[in-house]
């Protein structure tokens, strides 16, 4: 996807937008009126390739057009309203925007999935709350369902605020 700014051509990465002629990720303000550009030329209802609306919505999020981001999101749930990796992504925006009480009231309905990215992100979530117990819980059905380096790092930020959590006495 193409789009000019500025007497500008960029286009758009599998990750980023990139300036076509230098070849450099433009600075985050020309990025998120790039991504504004590319909302209005993409009618988010009329789309139906819930892939591709994923996959967008990952994108805008990885340069920080969180309300972008955040209305993708919403269009693929309404394709696919019990999808557990729709709701790991918007946990992990809302995340992003500083919102963790947001994040977790908007994946409770799911609070009980076994989908790995989703138990990582209210994790998360949770550590951000300082709810450190019930982190590790989540976390821990991650690990049991798949181990990945990001329920590691959640593990290693509880370890690091609580560490008795995890000593010897606490398990017992």
């Amino acid at each position: 996807m193409d789009i000019e700014l500025d007497g500008r051509k960029y286009t758009l990465t599998g990750e980023t937008w990139v300036d076509v002629e230098s070849h450099q990720i433009p600075p985050e303000i020309i990025r998120r009126k790039l991504e504004q550009m590319l909302a209005k030329k993409t009618r988010i209802g009329s789309l139906t390739n819930f892939n591709y609306i994923m996959k967008r919505a990952k994108q805008c999020r990885e340069s920080k057009a969180y309300t972008e981001a955040l209305r993708l999101a919403q269009r693929a749930l309404e394709l696919s309203p019990d999808d557990p990796g729709v709701y790991a992504v918007i946990c992990a925006i809302q995340r992003d925007r500083g919102r963790p009480e947001d994040a977790l009231e908007a994946t409770n309905r799911l609070a009980r999935s076994n989908h790995p990215a989703l138990l990582n992100s209210r994790a998360a979530a949770l550590c951000d709350l300082e709810k450190w117990k019930e982190a590790k819980k989540v976390v821990g059905r991650s690990l049991a369902i798949q181990k990945t380096e990001e329920a590691f790092s959640i593990v290693q930020r509880i370890k690091s605020a609580r560490p008795t959590l995890y000593s010897k006495q606490s398990n017992k």
